[in-house]
């Protein structure tokens, strides 16, 4: 396994408008966001019906407000050697919440492929 480097976080996104249209381009460059800043893999937690709200882990070593302002502003923060700036995702009807997760995060079986991503990340 992997050093473990930076904390476990919980992204949590309200998508507004989640068209069909919109959610082909957002979800893709938001993916690509995270994997680019997460030091593990990234897992979805949840997706709601409607795709309009959900939620990804992701392990970083910076702190949660950072990584709102990186999701906020990609292009403005070069933090790692070779980061390639990303065009901003978000407009201002979507909303962000970055919680972090302690080791005695908990899950049920429904969300089992979250709790597995928590307990070997």
């Amino acid at each position: 396994m992997a050093d473990k480097q930076g904390k476990q976080y919980l992204i949590l996104l309200s998508v507004s408008p989640a068209t069909p249209n919109r959610l082909v381009s957002f979800v893709p460059a938001l993916k690509d966001f995270l994997e680019r800043i997460s030091t593990e893999p990234i897992e979805q937690m949840f997706r709601s019906i409607g795709a309009d709200h959900f939620g990804y882990l992701i392990r970083w070593r910076l702190v949660a407000p950072q990584i709102l302002a990186a999701l906020q502003a990609p292009q403005k923060h070069p933090w790692e050697k070779g980061f390639k700036p990303t065009e901003p995702f978000l407009t201002n009807q979507d909303h962000v919440a970055v919680l972090e997760l302690g080791v005695d995060a908990a899950t049920d079986s429904g969300f089992s492929r979250g709790r597995t991503w928590i307990e070997r990340h």
